[in-house]
């Protein structure tokens, strides 16, 4: 992690007494760690669940009439670089971001992707981008997660009780799309 950066960060927390408010028993900024990655996994597992059966459709049912062969090629493609991007998101973050700047770097690129796609019907460069700018915002935010809930794990009451509303939350969105 970019050290300096997160330290400062940590210091102002400790000082304002941010990880001494508590929702539900659990410090608050949690529940945002919870929601984006819950967003994270409902945007990957969807566009998992999706791509291949728009790509393949008539264009008389929207979709771009591919061969189931062309589809799955860039569904290999597309899953293979979600699972790749976040060797090089992580080491952004610990090099130049810092966790906190990567998460919402990342969240407002894989935004800005699901904005292109919903475009799509413009031009299909707005899909293609679409899709780049997600697997983009994945690499910057995914591995960035389990860091930043460690930092709450610090917190001794925590300890506990973090493990399973944590992979209840995560979950929640692959299970609404996977």
């Amino acid at each position: 992690m970019n050290f300096e950066k997160n330290a400062v960060l940590e210091t102002h927390l400790q000082k304002v007494g941010a990880e001494h408010v508590m929702v539900q028993g659990h410090p608050a900024g949690l529940f945002v760690l919870f929601f984006t990655e819950m967003w994270e996994r409902f945007s990957y597992y969807g566009m998992r669940a999706l791509l291949v059966n728009f790509l393949v459709s008539t264009i008389a049912q929207h979709g771009w009439e591919w061969t189931n062969s062309e589809a799955m090629k860039l569904y290999g493609l597309y899953t293979g670089m979600v699972f790749l991007t976040p060797l090089f998101g992580g080491i952004i973050a610990d090099r130049l971001t810092g966790y906190k700047k990567s998460i919402m770097v990342g969240a407002v690129i894989m935004t800005l992707g699901h904005l292109a796609m919903a475009l799509e019907g413009f031009s299909k460069s707005f899909f293609l981008t679409g899709l780049v700018l997600i697997v983009l915002g994945n690499g910057l935010s995914s591995p960035i997660f389990p860091r930043w809930s460690a930092n709450y794990t610090r917190i001794k009451e925590v300890k506990r009780t973090l493990a399973i509303p944590y992979f209840i939350w995560v979950s929640m969105g692959g299970l609404f799309w996977g």
